[in-house]
């Protein structure tokens, strides 16, 4: 699937990571982006795109992770350009923020959030979950995940946590 990560901090990198060992396109805007996420995009082996709009022309779905202050702006910025496919905000938000950031994609919103460590560090599992927001959430979740690079699905983790990646 190609999809677009925001952004590639240390976590956003390493759940990108996970997804391209997952066999997904994950590409990263570097417009605006620090030398330190630059290497860490290249590392996790995310595709470069300069501009966002362009990046979101070739996404079916943006995963923001990026700090929780920021993913209202972020999710506007993306809003902003006209994006058509499905949003996953991974952010550790508060619900009120969960559904400001769902008002601006309606159905095409998926609630979720990281649990652990990121991926990439020895021992590290990222989990990755979804809270039930859309029908065919659970699919795309599963999608996603491929059970290698450091990505895990269990059920049950968490109050309102239905699976996790």
């Amino acid at each position: 699937m190609n999809m677009l990560l925001l952004h590639p901090g240390q976590m956003g990198a390493s759940i990108g990571a996970a997804l391209v060992g997952n066999g997904h396109d994950v590409a990263w805007v570097a417009a605006g982006r620090s030398a330190a996420s630059r290497q860490r995009a290249e590392q996790a082996g995310l595709r470069r795109v300069e501009a966002l709009d362009a990046a979101l022309k070739e996404a079916r779905l943006v995963v923001s992770v990026c700090p929780p202050d920021a993913a209202v702006f972020v999710a506007r910025q993306v809003r902003a350009c006209g994006f058509a496919g499905l949003y996953l905000d991974a952010n550790a938000v508060s619900p009120e923020t969960a559904k400001t950031i769902a008002g601006l994609f309606a159905e095409r919103f998926v609630d979720g959030g990281i649990i652990g460590p990121p991926a990439r560090r020895e021992g590290g599992h990222a989990a990755l979950s979804r809270r039930r927001t859309r029908r065919g959430s659970r699919r795309l979740v599963r999608g996603l995940v491929g059970g290698r690079a450091g990505l895990r699905r269990r059920r049950g983790v968490g109050v309102g946590v239905e699976d996790v990646l």
